[in-house]
């Protein structure tokens, strides 16, 4: 029955060429697009693409290592501010300007310049770069960080991993929606509930079945997002302490190396997506359309975080309000974020939730599919 099942979700032809979107955007948006847009200027040479990156690798490694005040004021001096830091043009011609007046722009002085230096506005409104005075208090130069490249590639990941995964999720809403309500408009629900292996045991196949496709669809896509970043920006990166990569920290653990981060990233992304294939197929086992179901599952999964920022947060925070803010980030599109950013207690809090939710949604669907045949 399982396998049965299985064949079922992966041979509707909307199932596959939804598959495909994600599959595609992330192969060719994350992966080719990103590297053609990368560029260094360095010593009057420009270099774009994978020398860019190559290049960029080449200097780092100079300064990879333990983050230190003397590290941060090196870079400085070698390179100077990078000059397309905020607007980041990196065409030839751009490149080329900045080589001819002798300028340098590199993954190393973009860093300093992010993370070290303050603006200051000319006369004409123009923005320079100046390295503060006093970086000795500075939390990320006490010896606790780990400094080395990371490239665009690890860099501000959770923007796109975030993107990648709401593209998974969307495309899971699409293929479990018609699971049980399918069986509804073509009347085979009439069939199947009262057979020896009805009820209770085809739904828990179908939610096997589910939890399955999700699960490797998932990873799919995932698997296809960071090998992308393995290939063009190389290993090194996830040695880096989290903090230095403007990707979504661990709460209080802002120097761990960013593959562990990662790991619990990709890992709560899991979580979300099981969740939400749960919550799917319980409102498509209560549904007897299977547009009905799709809308209601998107409106599930979109509509209380809109809510939050539209409408409570700008209600007084109290505890009525603070705990339906809870409830909202503990569903599927804001769990990975959200526990990422709580401390041990929050994470344990918004998990319980979670997981109450996702078995909520699915024990009542199961209740109103397994009562089908007696509501007849």
């Amino acid at each position: 029955m399982l396998k049965a099942e299985l064949y079922r979700i992966f041979s509707r032809k909307t199932v596959l060429a939804g598959m495909l979107i994600p599959i595609l955007f992330v192969i060719f948006l994350y992966g080719g697009i990103s590297v053609w847009e990368e560029g260094v200027v360095d010593e009057g040479r420009v270099y774009q693409g994978g020398e860019a990156i190559t290049r960029d690798q080449e200097i780092a490694e100079e300064f990879a290592g333990t983050l230190t005040e003397e590290t941060v004021r090196e870079i400085w001096n070698r390179y100077g501010p990078s000059m397309i830091y905020q607007n980041r043009d990196t065409s030839r011609e751009n490149l080329e300007t900045l080589a001819k007046i002798g300028k340098n722009d590199n993954f190393c002085n973009r860093f300093v310049t992010r993370l070290f230096c303050r603006e200051e506005r000319g006369e004409q409104g123009e923005i320079t770069y100046v390295l503060q005075e006093d970086l000795s208090e500075n939390k990320m130069l006490q010896g606790e960080y780990i400094f080395g490249y990371t490239g665009e590639g690890w860099n501000w990941y959770w923007d796109k991993f975030f993107v990648a995964f709401v593209l998974v999720c969307i495309v899971i809403i699409v293929s479990l929606s018609p699971t049980f309500s399918e069986d509804y408009v073509c009347h085979t629900a009439d069939i199947l509930l009262p057979a020896a292996k009805g009820r209770m045991g085809l739904w828990l196949t179908r939610i096997l079945a589910g939890t399955i496709y999700s699960s490797l669809y998932y990873w799919l896509i995932m698997g296809i997002l960071l090998i992308q970043r393995l290939i063009f920006y190389g290993a090194g990166g996830l040695a880096v302490s989290s903090g230095l990569t403007g990707s979504f920290v661990v709460w209080g653990e802002e120097a761990v190396p960013l593959w562990k981060t990662l790991t619990l990233m990709h890992f709560c992304g899991w979580l979300s997506v099981i969740f939400l294939t749960w919550m799917v197929l319980g409102l498509s086992a209560r549904a007897r359309q299977t547009f009905s179901t799709l809308m209601w599952s998107l409106l599930l999964y979109l509509g209380p975080f809109a809510a939050v920022r539209i409408i409570l947060d700008q209600l007084p925070m109290v505890f009525v309000n603070r705990l339906v803010h809870y409830i909202v980030y503990s569903m599927p599109l804001t769990y990975a974020g959200m526990v990422l950013e709580s401390p041990l207690s929050g994470r344990r809090f918004l998990t319980g939730l979670a997981l109450a939710a996702a078995l909520l949604a699915a024990g009542w669907g199961a209740r109103g599919w397994c009562r089908h045949q007696v509501d007849r």
